[in-house]
């Protein structure tokens, strides 16, 4: 299996491929966007895109990469500004933007089975094309309830437990077959920050077990989301007052707790049957 990851850097990036050298799991190529933007694919022009598109937040460095910084490559020179990614992938390649030719004709060279999105924002046409078996995306949040930016704000507001999400991309934004879903743990003691911090931690775990089972031959398979919700927007200061407030009460927990006892673990199944309904949507 060729594994190929795309990345605009900053620690989305840093924490999955981490993950993936822990699990002995080298990516083929890293790919790295030096903009997040480029010519406007037909994706992106659709009205709900402009809401969708991932905006790199501030994210402080985590306990795990301090424990695994041995992991690190050294920082970056002049001679060699990729230095800090070399070792975390076979190849590191980049590129000005992933709409263009020269993304499309590196990764026809590449000819990747998977492809895995770590922070890149919405791609094109050009990359889904590229992917023999599927281009895949962790979504901090539980797909379909949460789709688009402000994931666990959102989450909370809606009466959804945080989460995230593994699926494939596909021309929609945040549509694509679900492949896994997982609660992020919730105790009395956690604020907005600390939630926000175990959903990057689970987001990097979740995709370096689904690369490293795709590397050692598992087939992945996505089940189509059973519904469509509206796109939740980049949250406000009233949202994010709101979502602490929330949590701060305790709603947040007994949510996690009700969805928890519902499929006996942390692990949603494909089909929202089973799940308590969201308090509003």
């Amino acid at each position: 299996m060729r594994l190929v990851v795309l990345a605009f850097g900053g620690a989305i990036a840093e924490r999955a491929l981490t993950h993936l050298a822990l699990d002995n799991v080298t990516a083929d190529a890293l790919i790295l966007s030096q903009s997040p933007h480029g010519p406007r694919a037909t994706r992106q022009a659709r009205p709900v895109a402009r809401a969708a598109v991932p905006v790199v937040r501030r994210v402080a460095i985590s306990l795990l990469t301090r424990v695994l910084g041995r992991l690190r490559p050294s920082p970056p020179s002049e001679a060699d500004p990729l230095g800090r990614w070399r070792g975390l992938a076979v190849d590191v390649h980049q590129v000005a933007t992933l709409h263009d030719s020269v993304t499309t004709e590196l990764l026809s060279a590449l000819a990747p089975d998977y492809i895995l999105l770590a922070g890149t924002g919405i791609v094109g046409d050009n990359v889904l094309r590229s992917a023999r078996v599927g281009v895949l995306n962790v979504h901090p949040a539980l797909l379909p309830w949460v789709r688009g930016m402000g994931g666990l704000e959102a989450s909370v507001l809606r009466g959804v437990p945080p989460g995230v999400t593994a699926h494939f991309v596909d021309a929609g934004i945040d549509t694509g077959p679900i492949v896994h879903r997982q609660l992020v743990p919730v105790t009395s003691h956690d604020t907005l920050e600390s939630l926000r911090k175990k959903a990057e931690l689970l987001c990097a775990q979740v995709t370096s077990e689904l690369f490293r089972d795709a590397a050692r031959g598992r087939v992945l398979r996505g089940t189509p989301q059973q519904a469509h919700f509206g796109y939740a927007a980049y949250p406000t200061a009233v949202d994010r007052t709101e979502a602490a407030t929330l949590i701060a009460q305790g709603k947040v927990r007994d949510t996690y707790d009700q969805w928890r006892a519902a499929v006996g673990g942390h692990v949603l199944p494909d089909r929202d049957d089973p799940l308590p309904a969201p308090r509003t949507l």
